[in-house]
């Protein structure tokens, strides 16, 4: 846009080669519109009062920022979750090779944990790390401190143990759920240490209530930090506001339903596990966890997302670019994968025989959120 003055008056005008593609007219006047607005609100007043006659409305396109949507609030993820257990209990909740959790047994072992934890002390808002590899024990226990009460801080085991020991210092949890291998590494703090494997016996003999912990959306659900990459991590607090916010848009947007099947690909402290888990337990669909061997090798994780009957599952794109190379065939019955902002959608189409991803991938890129869904069997 350039602006220029001859004397008292001034002119505002657009001046570009640049070639907009696919933006319907009345909006990119509303840009236009906009765009002057701003200028002129800058320019000295004597000039904007006399030169600047636009002749048309100023105000923006307020459609564009009409993004706000109404969802339940009344219950938390806790509550949700254990909806799901009371209408379909015995349906697969999480899946990781040869075991399988039921709603059921998901709910009532998060429960004997979660009376555990508030035998240890933990409440409102109390800080309860958590550090274990992608499990359905690790999606119990998380379910179990939300059951609490408390904010779960995941953690990487992956972590080298100067990070995880700083993580803990700063954030000083009351309690530390960790696998054994890590329990007594990280057991040095103010922190009371709750070892998944070895310590099973104190919780299997809770009761398999829900305990009586009023839960609202103004607590904190989990504290994540950050990577560190500009300095020493930080610690960003989660209310379960934010957390409904983000399950219901992300349930809405995808068109999770029950029949969902979701891979489970991020490690428990990346925050893509955060959308990957809640969204589809709170809708009662099923999570599904690779192997780590199997979701570092494109061609492995291609056929266990096959194999698996895989519905909605997120990929890294650099991962997404090798499942989807052209020299390999995907054979589905119909699914959406997701890709980053910077990626491309992967596709698995159904209907299909076999066809080569990587020209439907440059097919279909989607505008919205990187995300397609394909003809489905589900439909």
């Amino acid at each position: 846009m350039a602006v220029t003055t001859r004397g008292e008056r001034s002119e505002a005008g657009f001046n570009s080669p640049l070639v907009i593609y696919s933006v319907e007219e009345d909006r990119l006047k509303g840009v236009q519109k906009t765009t002057i607005a701003m200028t002129a609100s800058i320019i000295p007043s004597s000039l904007a009062e006399t030169s600047l006659p636009l002749g048309f409305d100023l105000h923006p396109n307020d459609a564009w920022n009409a993004t706000q949507r109404d969802y339940p609030r009344d219950r938390c993820v806790p509550q949700l979750v254990a909806a799901q257990a009371g209408v379909k209990p015995d349906s697969p909740a999480v899946s990781a090779g040869g075991q399988m959790l039921t709603y059921r047994q998901l709910d009532e072992q998060a429960n004997q944990l979660a009376h555990h934890l508030i035998a240890l002390g933990v409440k409102r808002e109390t800080i309860v790390g958590l550090c274990m590899d992608r499990s359905p024990e690790a999606v119990v226990c998380a379910l179990a401190v939300l059951k609490a009460g408390g904010a779960y801080l995941p953690l990487d085991p992956a972590y080298p143990v100067e990070r995880l020991a700083f993580i803990l210092n700063e954030a000083q949890p009351r309690v530390l759920i960790a696998q054994q291998i890590l329990a007594e590494q990280l057991s040095v703090g103010s922190w009371k240490v709750v070892d998944i494997d070895s310590d099973r016996s104190k919780f299997d003999c809770q009761s398999i209530a829900a305990p009586t912990v009023e839960v609202n959306p103004t607590q904190l659900a989990y504290v994540i930090y950050t990577s560190g990459s500009t300095g020493q991590p930080k610690g960003v607090e989660i209310t379960h506001h934010s957390l409904l916010n983000l399950v219901f848009w992300h349930r809405r947007e995808f068109e999770v339903t029950q029949r969902d099947k979701a891979s489970v690909l991020a490690s428990v402290g990346f925050d893509a596990a955060v959308w990957e888990i809640w969204p589809y337990l709170t809708a009662g669909a099923s999570l599904h966890l690779p192997s780590d061997e199997t979701r570092v090798s494109p061609a492995r994780l291609r056929d266990w997302l096959v194999t698996e009957e895989i519905s909605i599952s997120f990929l890294p794109t650099a991962l997404a670019e090798r499942v989807s190379d052209d020299s390999g065939v995907a054979k589905a019955n119909g699914a959406a994968l997701f890709v980053d902002r910077r990626g491309y959608p992967v596709s698995l189409s159904a209907g299909r025989a076999a066809f080569p991803v990587g020209q439907q991938l440059w097919a279909n890129r989607v505008h919205r959120s990187g995300y397609l869904r394909t003809g489905s069997a589900r439909e």
